[in-house]
């Protein structure tokens, strides 16, 4: 259902079950369950010295709307930055 719902605004493409997802394994089982290992995850925060760092939530607004656009990143950032 979700994927009809962003295939109408925006351009999409089905790449199937994911096995792997920011350095985390991700292991369909057939029961149901979903096994989760972090092993290279933690080895990339360990490397980058970030094991002790805080975790704190990003405040996102619910009711703003997500639309697609033609301009790129790069030029999307230029306009926050202060002159």
């Amino acid at each position: 259902m979700i994927i009809q719902q962003l295939s109408a605004p925006f351009e999409t493409k089905d790449l199937g079950i994911e096995g792997k997802f920011l350095g985390m394994e991700i292991d369909y089982r057939d029961n149901g369950c979903i096994k989760i290992d972090r092993n290279e995850y933690i080895q990339q925060l360990e490397s980058h010295g970030m094991l002790d760092c805080n975790p704190i939530t990003t405040p996102f607004d619910r009711f703003v709307k997500v639309t697609a656009t033609t301009e790129t990143i790069p030029s999307l950032i230029g306009k926050n930055r202060p002159v």
